[in-house]
Protein backbone atom coordinates (compact mmCIF):
# COMPACT_ATOMS: atom_id res chain seq x y z
CA UNK A 1 0.00 0.00 0.00
CA UNK A 2 2.52 2.24 0.65
CA UNK A 3 4.65 1.84 -2.53
CA UNK A 4 1.45 2.27 -4.11
CA UNK A 5 1.24 5.66 -2.19
CA UNK A 6 4.95 6.51 -3.08
CA UNK A 7 4.47 5.78 -7.24
CA UNK A 8 1.21 8.04 -7.14
CA UNK A 9 3.24 11.02 -5.48
CA UNK A 10 5.76 10.58 -8.01
CA UNK A 11 4.16 10.47 -10.74
CA UNK A 12 1.82 13.93 -9.48
CA UNK A 13 5.36 15.60 -9.10
CA UNK A 14 6.68 14.32 -12.62
CA UNK A 15 3.32 15.58 -13.95
CA UNK A 16 4.14 18.98 -12.32
CA UNK A 17 7.40 19.49 -13.43
CA UNK A 18 6.26 18.51 -17.29
CA UNK A 19 3.65 21.18 -16.63
CA UNK A 20 5.75 23.53 -15.67
CA UNK A 21 8.37 23.34 -18.14
CA UNK A 22 5.35 23.18 -20.99
CA UNK A 23 4.66 26.55 -19.45
CA UNK A 24 8.44 27.99 -19.07
CA UNK A 25 8.63 26.96 -22.77
CA UNK A 26 5.50 29.05 -23.99
CA UNK A 27 6.52 31.85 -21.49
CA UNK A 28 10.11 31.84 -23.99
CA UNK A 29 8.14 31.59 -26.87
CA UNK A 30 5.81 34.50 -26.10
CA UNK A 31 8.46 36.62 -24.94
CA UNK A 32 10.47 36.31 -28.41
CA UNK A 33 7.54 37.14 -30.36
CA UNK A 34 7.05 40.07 -28.24
CA UNK A 35 10.13 41.30 -28.60
CA UNK A 36 10.01 40.20 -32.60
CA UNK A 37 7.18 42.87 -32.81
CA UNK A 38 8.35 45.42 -30.85
CA UNK A 39 11.14 45.29 -33.32
CA UNK A 40 9.08 45.39 -36.46
CA UNK A 41 6.77 48.04 -35.09
CA UNK A 42 10.20 50.41 -34.35
CA UNK A 43 11.72 49.90 -37.19
CA UNK A 44 8.46 50.57 -38.94
CA UNK A 45 7.98 53.53 -36.98
CA UNK A 46 11.62 54.73 -37.56
CA UNK A 47 11.22 54.16 -41.46
CA UNK A 48 8.32 56.37 -41.29
CA UNK A 49 10.00 58.61 -39.86
CA UNK A 50 13.16 58.86 -42.11
CA UNK A 51 10.35 58.98 -45.24
CA UNK A 52 8.39 62.18 -42.96
CA UNK A 53 12.15 64.19 -42.98
CA UNK A 54 13.16 63.39 -46.75
CA UNK A 55 9.19 64.30 -48.05
CA UNK A 56 9.57 67.70 -45.48
CA UNK A 57 13.08 68.50 -47.02
CA UNK A 58 12.75 67.62 -50.46
CA UNK A 59 9.70 69.92 -50.26
CA UNK A 60 11.42 72.81 -48.70
CA UNK A 61 14.80 72.55 -50.40
CA UNK A 62 13.36 71.80 -53.88
CA UNK A 63 10.00 74.40 -53.77
CA UNK A 64 8.95 75.32 -56.75
CA UNK A 65 7.08 78.84 -57.51
CA UNK A 66 4.08 76.78 -57.81
CA UNK A 67 4.61 75.65 -54.09
CA UNK A 68 5.00 78.73 -52.99
CA UNK A 69 1.26 79.70 -52.06
CA UNK A 70 0.94 76.43 -50.20
CA UNK A 71 3.81 77.67 -47.68
CA UNK A 72 2.52 81.23 -48.03
CA UNK A 73 -1.11 79.75 -46.60
CA UNK A 74 0.74 77.74 -43.77
CA UNK A 75 2.86 81.12 -42.37
CA UNK A 76 -0.80 82.79 -42.51
CA UNK A 77 -2.44 79.90 -40.54
CA UNK A 78 0.23 79.96 -37.88
CA UNK A 79 0.61 83.55 -37.45
CA UNK A 80 -3.96 83.58 -37.64
CA UNK A 81 -3.66 81.28 -34.45
CA UNK A 82 -0.92 83.18 -33.10
CA UNK A 83 -3.33 86.13 -33.39
CA UNK A 84 -6.10 84.61 -31.35
CA UNK A 85 -3.35 83.87 -28.82
CA UNK A 86 -2.55 86.76 -28.34
CA UNK A 87 -5.99 88.46 -28.11
CA UNK A 88 -6.51 85.76 -25.21
CA UNK A 89 -3.73 86.64 -23.54
CA UNK A 90 -4.86 90.49 -23.33
CA UNK A 91 -8.28 89.07 -22.03
CA UNK A 92 -6.06 86.24 -19.42
CA UNK A 93 -4.22 89.51 -17.97
CA UNK A 94 -7.38 91.73 -17.86
CA UNK A 95 -9.23 88.46 -15.85
CA UNK A 96 -5.88 88.63 -13.00
CA UNK A 97 -7.56 91.50 -11.65
CA UNK A 98 -11.40 90.37 -11.38
CA UNK A 99 -12.23 91.53 -7.73
CA UNK A 100 -10.10 94.68 -7.42
CA UNK A 101 -11.39 97.80 -6.20
CA UNK A 102 -13.29 100.05 -8.89
CA UNK A 103 -12.88 103.71 -7.67
CA UNK A 104 -13.63 106.90 -9.98
CA UNK A 105 -10.85 108.96 -10.96
CA UNK A 106 -8.45 106.16 -9.28
CA UNK A 107 -4.89 105.95 -10.81
CA UNK A 108 -3.43 102.63 -8.82
CA UNK A 109 -4.46 98.94 -10.28
CA UNK A 110 -3.94 97.89 -6.04
CA UNK A 111 -6.24 100.93 -4.72
CA UNK A 112 -8.85 101.25 -7.32
CA UNK A 113 -9.07 102.51 -11.05
CA UNK A 114 -12.32 103.44 -13.05
CA UNK A 115 -13.68 101.40 -16.43
CA UNK A 116 -10.87 104.09 -18.54
CA UNK A 117 -8.22 103.37 -16.33
CA UNK A 118 -8.37 99.70 -16.42
CA UNK A 119 -8.85 99.66 -19.83
CA UNK A 120 -5.67 101.85 -20.60
CA UNK A 121 -3.69 100.11 -17.40
CA UNK A 122 -5.05 96.67 -18.91
CA UNK A 123 -2.98 97.64 -22.50
CA UNK A 124 -0.49 99.20 -21.24
CA UNK A 125 1.05 96.02 -19.84
CA UNK A 126 -0.49 93.05 -21.74
CA UNK A 127 -0.10 94.97 -25.47
CA UNK A 128 2.49 97.89 -25.07
CA UNK A 129 0.05 100.86 -25.62
CA UNK A 130 1.28 103.73 -24.73
CA UNK A 131 -1.95 105.98 -23.99
CA UNK A 132 -2.28 109.31 -21.72
CA UNK A 133 -6.05 109.65 -21.55
CA UNK A 134 -7.78 108.26 -18.70
CA UNK A 135 -11.35 108.99 -19.25
CA UNK A 136 -13.61 107.52 -21.71
CA UNK A 137 -13.58 110.05 -24.44
CA UNK A 138 -10.20 111.04 -24.22
CA UNK A 139 -9.99 107.12 -25.19
CA UNK A 140 -12.09 107.24 -28.01
CA UNK A 141 -10.17 109.77 -29.59
CA UNK A 142 -6.90 108.15 -28.77
CA UNK A 143 -6.97 104.43 -29.24
CA UNK A 144 -7.38 104.31 -33.19
CA UNK A 145 -8.14 100.87 -34.10
CA UNK A 146 -10.56 99.82 -36.91
CA UNK A 147 -14.46 100.26 -35.99
CA UNK A 148 -16.15 96.52 -36.25
CA UNK A 149 -19.84 95.50 -35.88
CA UNK A 150 -20.84 93.85 -32.70
CA UNK A 151 -20.99 90.28 -34.94
CA UNK A 152 -17.47 90.61 -35.79
CA UNK A 153 -16.36 91.32 -32.21
CA UNK A 154 -13.28 89.12 -30.89
CA UNK A 155 -11.77 89.01 -27.61
CA UNK A 156 -9.45 92.25 -27.24
CA UNK A 157 -12.05 94.55 -28.40
CA UNK A 158 -12.80 97.26 -26.72
CA UNK A 159 -16.64 98.15 -26.43
CA UNK A 160 -18.03 101.79 -25.60
CA UNK A 161 -21.02 102.64 -24.17
CA UNK A 162 -24.02 105.22 -24.35
CA UNK A 163 -22.18 108.63 -25.34
CA UNK A 164 -18.70 107.56 -24.11
CA UNK A 165 -20.31 107.01 -20.65
CA UNK A 166 -18.56 103.28 -20.13
CA UNK A 167 -15.79 101.39 -21.85
CA UNK A 168 -15.21 97.97 -21.65
CA UNK A 169 -12.91 95.05 -22.72
CA UNK A 170 -14.64 92.05 -24.85
CA UNK A 171 -13.83 88.52 -23.18
CA UNK A 172 -15.43 86.22 -25.56
CA UNK A 173 -18.22 83.80 -25.53
CA UNK A 174 -20.55 86.70 -24.95
CA UNK A 175 -18.97 88.45 -21.94
CA UNK A 176 -16.71 91.60 -21.24
CA UNK A 177 -14.11 92.40 -17.91
CA UNK A 178 -14.58 95.90 -17.09
CA UNK A 179 -14.54 97.99 -14.17
CA UNK A 180 -18.27 98.55 -13.90
CA UNK A 181 -18.83 100.29 -10.39
CA UNK A 182 -18.52 100.90 -7.16
CA UNK A 183 -21.38 97.90 -6.10
CA UNK A 184 -19.14 95.09 -8.85
CA UNK A 185 -15.72 96.43 -8.81
CA UNK A 186 -13.61 94.80 -11.30
CA UNK A 187 -15.70 91.92 -12.65
CA UNK A 188 -16.47 89.78 -15.81
CA UNK A 189 -20.25 90.69 -16.85
CA UNK A 190 -22.23 89.11 -19.46
CA UNK A 191 -22.76 91.52 -22.41
CA UNK A 192 -26.63 90.84 -23.71
CA UNK A 193 -29.41 90.21 -21.14
CA UNK A 194 -32.03 88.27 -22.70
CA UNK A 195 -34.19 90.80 -24.33
CA UNK A 196 -31.18 91.95 -26.50
CA UNK A 197 -30.68 95.05 -24.59
CA UNK A 198 -27.24 95.37 -22.94
CA UNK A 199 -26.23 93.96 -18.99
CA UNK A 200 -27.06 97.62 -18.31
CA UNK A 201 -29.42 99.14 -20.91
CA UNK A 202 -26.76 101.72 -22.50
CA UNK A 203 -26.36 101.37 -26.33
CA UNK A 204 -23.15 100.56 -27.78
CA UNK A 205 -21.72 103.45 -29.54
CA UNK A 206 -19.09 101.66 -31.05
CA UNK A 207 -16.48 98.37 -30.90
CA UNK A 208 -13.09 99.09 -31.41
CA UNK A 209 -10.15 96.33 -32.52
CA UNK A 210 -6.76 97.98 -31.79
CA UNK A 211 -4.70 94.57 -31.62
CA UNK A 212 -3.23 94.57 -34.75
CA UNK A 213 -1.76 91.05 -36.97
CA UNK A 214 1.69 91.10 -37.06
CA UNK A 215 2.78 92.79 -33.74
CA UNK A 216 5.06 91.61 -31.47
CA UNK A 217 3.09 89.43 -29.46
CA UNK A 218 3.26 89.30 -25.96
CA UNK A 219 2.28 85.42 -25.66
Amino acid sequence: MREKVRLAIRYAQQNVLRILVIELVLLVLLSCTVVTEAKDGYRKLMSARAELALFYTSSVEGVEDANAPLLEVAAETVDSKSFELYQLSVVKFADQWLGYPYVLGGRNIETGLDCAGFVNYVFRNAAGRDWSAMNVPGLYREIGGIAVSVDEMQPGDIIFFGSNQHIAIYAGDGQIVHAMDEENDICRTTLFRANGRTYSGKRIKEVRRVLEEGEQYRV
